[in-house]
């Protein structure tokens, strides 16, 4: 599902910036370095509230980065050389536009516990709409506007003991190259310069709210939301213009919202999860998790000795993690064992070698297909998609 999304407007006239500055609450003036160059951009900050108290940020501004491709005799200069020019990169002075972002699951059910829109243009289409509504000025078409980030989301139904050792298991299980940290005890975070990942417990992050939602809902209302909040485990990639843009071949601008499929923001996200904790490309084997059950696969699928070979790696890995195995003597034999044992649905984030330690089910998997992955939106935000979807 889409969480939050960042865009960009096009060209908008000093009239409509003007309007949309006197809409605007919280209003504070922000600087930034507009790098390479050693200037800096005084612009305006401000948000909109919609409905049940949720906000969505605007800012104004009137210097847009501009690219300049080399051309070919960039190229023939350096030919024989092994080097490649560089794109030239200059902030120029350009009529008003703004940036907007918000959650648009918010914006449209007052929470994001569960059943988010699925769909990014629709969604993006009806978040352009409602700002336009909330600043009371016409803004141009959605298909013209520039993505900046889109936050995408999974959610997965389970118990707060198997939630927490998945959590737990997580940094143990990346490597080297993609490290996680914890951030308390119900998140987990790694950052990165073209994508960054979390995964955490809804619960905590619907308590931040507490004050906006019971604002709107009853305490029972609100109760059972959280109940709902706190067997919810999320996984949620923030996938940044840079990313996009290495995956549309641009070069020169941010891609439109035209140009972004759902078929490649799922494929980024997953890149993106399975690179952090080997999780989700188990093929069409049921993951298995319990160590009875990971020794009768293993002995299914391979010989005797390589059998018990590979489940001492299993045990290994449940218990000290990737990270800590792949330091051992014989890493390249680790990482072949590592593919046999997804290969064979045996999955061992959140496990324990402990038959009595283990609380994450069998057949559980950080993927769409899992029978726990929340992947149905809520009635409401299909029925407010419904003049979106002809379009999408």
């Amino acid at each position: 599902m889409y969480k939050n999304i960042c865009l960009v407007s096009p060209a908008l006239t000093n009239e409509e910036a003007f309007q949309i500055r006197n809409r605007l609450i919280n209003q504070t003036w922000r600087t930034r370095w507009l790098r390479p160059s050693p200037y800096d951009e005084n612009y305006l900050y401000g948000q909109v509230m919609g409905a049940r108290g949720v906000t969505a940020s605007v800012e104004i501004r009137d210097v847009r980065m501009v690219r300049y491709l080399p051309c070919d005799d960039d190229y023939l200069l350096l030919a024989g050389t092994g080097r490649r020019p560089w794109i030239e990169v200059k902030w120029e002075a350009s009529a008003p536009y703004i940036t907007v972002e918000g959650s648009v699951h918010k914006m449209m059910v007052g929470n994001d516990v569960a059943g988010g829109p699925s769909q990014f243009l629709p969604a993006a289409s009806w978040f352009v709409d409602q700002i336009s509504d909330l600043l009371d000025v016409p803004l141009p078409s959605c298909e013209e506007w520039a993505v900046k980030r889109i936050h995408y989301a999974e959610s997965w139904d389970l118990s707060a003991e198997a939630i927490t050792d998945i959590l737990a298991s997580v940094p143990r299980n990346t490597t080297a190259r993609w490290s996680a940290t914890m951030d308390g005890s119900d998140s987990v975070h790694r950052g990165g310069k073209m994508t960054s990942v979390r995964i955490y417990r809804v619960g905590p992050e619907f308590l931040r709210d507490a004050p906006r939602l019971r604002s709107y809902m009853t305490e029972t209302e609100f109760q059972n939301l959280l109940e709902v909040a706190d067997r919810r485990l999320r996984v949620e990639s923030k996938i940044k213009a840079g990313k996009l843009c290495q995956n549309l071949g641009l070069r020169d601008r941010y891609p439109y919202v035209s140009e972004i499929s759902d078929g490649n923001i799922q494929a980024i996200y997953s890149d993106d999860l399975y690179r952090l904790c080997g999780e989700g490309r188990f093929g069409s084997f049921p993951v298995v998790r319990h160590p009875d059950s990971v020794r009768d696969r293993l002995s299914q699928e391979y010989g005797k000795r390589l059998a018990r070979n590979l489940f001492e790696t299993w045990e290994r890995l449940a218990e000290e993690g990737r990270r800590a195995v792949r330091k051992h003597p014989s890493a390249r034999t680790i990482s072949e064992h590592q593919n046999k044992l997804i290969g064979a649905g045996c999955g061992w984030l959140g496990s324990s070698s402990d038959p009595d330690s283990c609380r994450v089910p069998d057949g559980f998997s950080l993927c769409r297909s899992d029978s726990r992955c929340c992947r149905d939106e809520d009635p409401r935000i299909i029925d407010m998609l419904i003049p979106y979807r002809g379009n999408s």
